[in-house]
């Protein structure tokens, strides 16, 4: 489901909304790439979006290659939480690279 800068989420018996605070786009080639720390930092998750590639992934802080890890298509959308998003790492597995998008958010309370 693509990031809707509007919606309204309920946890721990309250209303949030989520609201889209800033964006980045990475071009991931045969180096690891990955987000800026200071912007998942300032967020509550982040909604990534891959384009191009195919490129490989890891959430878990290990680097990918370009033959070991998740592999990702043209269109593919993952959704983060801040540790996630921290320890995603994106390397291309094709012969030219890709690009991911981050969209983060932050949840405002209704109250």
């Amino acid at each position: 489901m693509p990031f809707n800068s509007e919606a309204k989420v309920t946890a721990r018996g309250r209303r949030y909304h989520l609201v889209a605070t800033d964006y980045e786009s990475v071009d991931v080639g045969a180096a690891p790439a990955r987000f800026t720390q200071a912007k998942i930092d300032a967020s509550d998750g982040v909604e990534v979006y891959f384009s191009a590639g195919p490129v490989r992934i890891f959430f878990h802080g290990l680097d990918p290659s370009a033959t070991v890890g998740i592999e990702v298509f043209d269109g593919g959308f993952r959704e983060f939480g801040k540790t996630g998003a921290g320890l995603l790492r994106a390397v291309r597995s094709g012969p030219t690279n890709g690009t991911m998008m981050a969209v983060y958010f932050s949840a405002r309370d209704d109250a």
